[in-house]
């Protein structure tokens, strides 16, 4: 019978073992412990050992696609998450799953509180915050936790695409499913996080953003590469979403607005 506050977690590993052992030893010092840790190995050499945790279990799958390059802000690295998502199916009966950076550590009490709000407010995603960083409107990448049943039944895997990693947020998004972020539940990373700008014109050309919308983006943040590239990338609203997604911009700029003239 899976407890209804079991968790698993996935960490895909090309990183230094240093920084690896200190996210174990964070998960492992967990007031709510994860059933099972899975590690996807996605490093060319395998010769430097995969740390072990005192006390959760571990699995290790590695990635039999050997590639030298990194495929971090690329569409590939949605192949590497699948490989422990598959795993989680398989071996891992848990209500939740998590996605953790392999640069990331979290307070003792993270799950605890992320889970617990999920709970509370029926979330199917949700994350904690980076200290030091702007509280997100969506949650984090690594930190995420989603809700098993769900994923399973409407996303089942990650997409091979640019928005792999925003596709599930936009999905239950548009089914009235809530997506919370936990502003009391803190993690940090042990390397300064880093923005991949060509890759977000490409997402957000794949979820069928408006052009409108992406324009006005592009413009407040100074930055035309990004518009550039929404208008050169040919697959646009792949997920059927489009329409959804415009009505949601809609919304946003109306509560924008709405603050503006209060002020």
């Amino acid at each position: 019978m899976t407890n209804n506050s079991s968790y698993c977690v996935i960490i895909p590993f090309r990183d230094k073992a240093e920084n690896l052992r200190r996210v174990i030893q964070s998960l492992d010092s967990q007031t709510l412990r994860p059933r099972l840790i899975i590690v996807v190995d996605d490093r060319f050499d395998r010769s430097e050992k995969i740390p072990l945790p005192q006390s959760c279990p571990l699995y290790v799958v590695e990635n039999p696609e050997l590639h030298e390059e990194s495929w971090i802000g690329r569409e590939e690295l949605a192949k590497v998450f699948n490989l422990g998502v598959k795993k989680a199916y398989e071996i891992c009966r848990s209500k939740y799953f998590a996605i953790v950076g392999s640069d990331t550590v979290f307070e003792p009490k993270y799950f605890e509180k992320v889970i617990e709000a999920m709970k509370k407010k029926g979330a199917v995603i949700a994350s904690g915050i980076i200290i030091g960083e702007k509280i997100p409107r969506i949650p984090r990448g690594s930190g995420r936790v989603f809700d098993t049943e769900w994923f399973r039944k409407n996303v089942v895997e990650f997409p091979s695409s640019y928005s792999w990693e925003s596709y599930p947020i936009y999905l239950a998004l548009s089914q009235g499913k809530p997506v919370i972020v936990v502003k009391d539940a803190l993690m940090r990373t042990l390397r300064p996080t880093r923005d991949y700008e060509p890759m977000y014109g490409k997402t957000m050309a794949e979820l069928g953003f408006s052009w409108w919308y992406v324009l006005i983006k592009s413009l407040i943040e100074g930055n035309p590469r990004l518009f550039l590239t929404y208008l050169r990338y040919p697959r646009h609203n792949v997920y059927n979403l489009g329409e959804w997604v415009k009505r949601y911009q809609r919304e946003r700029i109306k509560k924008v607005l709405r603050k503006l003239l209060k002020m």
